[in-house]
């Protein structure tokens, strides 16, 4: 008998009864609020009617707040409005209160609002003193002489928060936001007791085993992984010698004319012969000169220069976890503060100039194309890099606020904006570096709800991406798809990877229709030392060194797979 609507579905059982602990309980609705010194004032009471036992039930009296001003945003509307005080005619909201030993429960055949479940129960107790302004007609059951005996009623200041938006806002709006409310407080909750998150843990790099590759590396008792660390020092020791990288530093200036303004030009757009005054037309799989990472042209935009943030910044901070040299962690921290703390240097944390397209009005109109988001999708790994910088000391308590609120900003512009809008419903890659990316910045932001439900998004994007053999159709259609079918699917082990944090299982995620984990499939399809060759059409050779790491990452989660030698 839980119709919509409902908060209290023990409640509408007819054999309830207080916690076994509990001498008494009061539901509320999730609109209600208990101050410390209300609650306090209800236990005196209660404790005053101890010994009182023929007393079953309290009827607790709310008060209703006066005027209130209501912030224009919330509803949408362009300024602020002020509501008259509730007319007198309106009642204060009453709940009662149960005893253990109390009979008479919530009718199980009355929807639970004020002016019929609630209304029927203080009825049918005796506490109704205005019967006539209750619609109650024929669902209500005869007042119990016996429990009305024993009625006590305490004035309290029970705050309604939301009795003032119910001419503005629908209850069921009400309702829904004060439910979905309290089911982010248990994912919360889930989050940090279960899964055990926190937001200065490190969530793509692996803890346990940085520790173990420490301890190898210092005691000098794995000369292949000696041998690894050593390059990596070596690269550490050449991004000593490079100044923090900034996209202040562009020689080309975007369209606002501020170059703290992230900007590059759609790669793959190019002058249209037949109308040299038009747009600009697509040639798939043809970069124009300055979009390839680190050709010619690279320092007119900011894409290199991005890259080479997130490489050089991620190498100097594991060379100072492996080394405990500062110097490698000073020079990561200014890495840090150019890009995103120092007023002069930090970049603005939206895209509406990433992958710009020349003469596509709309793109600015619109507030950026959204295939331009895909550039910051390594921002996983050196947030990372941030948070192991911050542990190093050489980046301030403040300064890693400061990340978080420019992470905080840039989250918010992307689940908010057009331009991310629209890139969350690309159906390939797009989509899944979307994903990565909202998902890393809600959890170093701390915004736990949104990396949970963002990761529970994420895993029903598997069945729009992947058909049953583990491909993904819309990758399989470029002319260079072997190239995108990796770098997709890279995009979903991390996803993956991340989830794992959330408590939420991707990598052995079987849809309806599917008989084996879909990345398990999907490794086996793209990833040729799982299968004997790739036979499916390719304009360009892919660099099979970009293969290991999905190669590693496969072993590692289906350890049955069979490897064609």
């Amino acid at each position: 008998k839980t119709e919509p609507g409902s908060e209290f579905v023990d409640l509408l059982k007819e054999q309830v009864r207080p916690p076994s602990k509990a001498d008494w309980v009061l539901p509320v609705p999730l609109n209600i609020f208990l101050d410390q010194d209300t609650a306090q004032t209800i236990l005196r009471e209660a404790e005053k009617l101890k010994t009182k036992n023929h007393v079953a039930y309290v009827v607790v009296e709310g008060t209703r707040e006066g005027e209130e001003e209501i912030d224009a945003k919330q509803r949408g509307s362009q300024k602020a409005m002020k509501l008259q005080k509730p007319s007198a005619s309106v009642q204060p909201p009453k709940h009662v209160m149960f005893r253990r030993s109390s009979r008479t429960q919530y009718n199980p055949d009355v929807r639970y609002f004020w002016d019929n479940g609630v209304g029927e129960l203080i009825h049918t107790v005796g506490a109704d003193t205005k019967k006539a302004s209750l619609p109650l007609d024929d669902i209500a059951r005869p007042v119990s002489e016996e429990e009305s005996q024993g009625l006590v009623t305490i004035p309290a200041k029970l705050k309604e928060a939301v009795a003032h938006l119910r001419k503005e806002v629908p209850e069921d709006v009400i309702k829904y936001k004060s439910i979905n409310a309290l089911i982010a407080t248990f994912e919360v909750n889930i989050m940090r007791k279960t899964v055990g998150f926190d937001q200065k843990d490190l969530l793509t790099f692996e803890e346990d085993i940085l520790k173990i590759e420490k301890r190898a590396y210092t005691k000098k008792s794995s000369k292949p992984l000696t041998e690894l660390i050593d390059k990596l020092i070596d690269m550490a020791d050449i991004a000593l010698t490079l100044k923090p990288f900034s996209v202040t530093d562009k020689l080309e200036t975007p369209p606002s004319g501020d170059k703290h303004d992230y900007y590059t030009p759609a790669p793959y757009y190019w002058p249209n012969l037949d109308n040299p005054k038009g747009p600009y037309i697509v040639r798939d799989g043809e970069r124009i000169p300055g979009t390839g990472l680190y050709d010619e042209q690279c320092e007119k935009f900011d894409r290199s220069r991005l890259s080479s943030f997130f490489g050089n910044t991620t190498t100097l901070a594991l060379a100072w976890y492996f080394t405990d040299d500062e110097r490698y962690a000073e020079h990561a921290a200014s890495n840090i503060r150019a890009w995103f703390v120092d007023k002069e240097t930090r970049m603005n944390p939206h895209m509406k100039f990433a992958q710009l397209r020349t003469g596509h009005k709309k793109d600015i109109i619109n507030g950026g194309f959204q295939s331009g988001i895909i550039e910051t999708k390594d921002l996983y790994f050196v947030l990372d890099t941030v948070r192991l910088i911050h542990r190093s000391g050489k980046l301030s308590a403040a300064e890693y606020k400061q990340v978080q609120t420019w992470t905080g900003a840039f989250l918010k512009y992307l689940t908010t904006k057009n331009q991310g809008v629209n890139e969350r419903k690309s159906r390939n890659n797009h989509g899944t570096y979307y994903d990565v990316q909202v998902a890393a910045l809600a959890a170093f932001a701390d915004d736990v709800v949104l990396f949970r439900r963002q990761m529970e998004r994420s895993r029903a994007r598997v069945i729009d991406q992947f058909a049953i053999d583990g491909s993904m159709p819309d990758e399989m259609k470029r002319p260079t798809q072997l190239h995108y079918m990796l770098f997709s699917l890279q995009g979903w082990y991390t996803l993956a990877t991340l989830a794992t944090k959330a408590g939420i299982d991707i990598y052995g995620f079987v849809p309806p229709a599917h008989k084996a984990p879909v990345l398990r499939n999907a490794a086996i399809f793209t990833v040729p030392y799982f299968n004997e060759t790739w036979t499916h059409h390719q304009t360009e050779e892919e660099d099979m060194e970009r293969m290991l790491p999905l190669y590693f990452m496969a072993r590692r989660q289906y350890p049955d797979l069979t490897v064609v030698k």
